[in-house]
């Protein structure tokens, strides 16, 4: 039997179901997108797969643990509110939105075994040959089932009495994107900034807000430079790495570590990124802070 809390009742209210189904829920949905593509006993390369240009791609999945793990994959879909944070997407939603890559994919395998140390390479397709053009997603869920004997062990109980199992696993989503056709260059624009203290880290820092407006994801690289220091060719005063902006999300506000300075000053803002393996800036923008 998987480690775990266990409870037994012999008519489990239908309250008690929506209360382990909601916690399941929220282990992963509260995990942060930076760690999606790693868990404490399996991890996954690439973290985001664009596919190439004949609509192909992979994934790796390796066992990290001490022991056998059985993993199956489906396909959700995920997108950011304002504040970074992925929320889910009803699939028709989705659909209707014109951004499914559901429907397109094909993938395997969806189910396999992995011992101690092994790995496993998920082929990925897409048939864009009747999409319109524009970028589809969906993340590849791949869920940690646990050991493969974990279900055949023994599950009887009394015809009174119904068994419940919760056991809490870190699962994965990998992002996939495919494109057809020109679809431009995005147009970020930085709407507002402002110094706040965060809720979540209770660190004081600069709080900005994004609007983006494109036909395509991007993800790159968040910097903050006092005009000094960039003119000197010094390191970033305040940088988050990693940034992701999706077309169906217009709004994006982020948060970085920033000492407030008691005096007034300018600094540069600066979102950029690597396409085609050249690098790419899509926003640098001189504001005044004021105290």
């Amino acid at each position: 039997m998987q480690p775990g809390y266990k409870f037994k009742a012999a008519k489990p209210s239908p309250i008690v179901l929506c209360l382990l189904v909601l916690i399941s829920f929220a282990v992963f949905y509260s995990i942060p997108s930076s760690v999606l593509a790693q868990s404490g006993e399996f991890r996954v390369y690439p973290t985001r797969l664009m596919l190439d240009q004949q609509q192909f791609g992979s994934l790796n999945v390796t066992n990290t643990s001490s022991h056998s793990q059985r993993y199956r994959l489906e396909i959700i879909y995920l997108a950011f509110d304002e504040r970074g944070a992925l929320r889910p997407v009803d699939p028709d939603i989705a659909q209707t939105q014109g951004w499914a890559l559901g429907p397109l994919m094909r993938f395997g395998p969806r189910q396999f075994v992995l011992g101690p140390g092994e790995s496993q390479t998920i082929r990925i397709a897409a048939r864009m040959n009747t999409a319109a053009e524009g970028e589809y997603r969906a993340h590849v869920h791949i869920r940690n089932m646990g050991t493969p004997t974990a279900d055949s062990e023994n599950t009887e109980e009394s015809e009174n009495q119904i068994g419940l199992s919760l056991n809490i696993r870190q699962n994965i989503a990998v992002p996939v994107f495919a494109r057809k056709g020109d679809l431009g260059e995005p147009e970020i624009t930085l709407l507002s900034s402002r110094y706040i203290k965060d809720d979540h880290t209770e660190k004081n820092g600069l709080e900005l807000l994004f609007g983006f407006d494109s036909n395509r994801s991007v993800v790159g690289n968040l910097t903050v430079h006092r005009l000094s220091a960039l003119q000197l060719n010094l390191k970033p005063d305040a940088a988050v790495s990693q940034i992701a902006m999706y077309p169906d999300s217009p709004l994006r506000r982020i948060f970085l570590p920033f000492e407030k300075s008691p005096e007034q000053q300018r600094v540069v803002i600066r979102y950029s990124g690597e396409e085609n393996e050249t690098e790419v800036i899509w926003l640098e923008q001189e504001i005044e802070l004021h105290p």
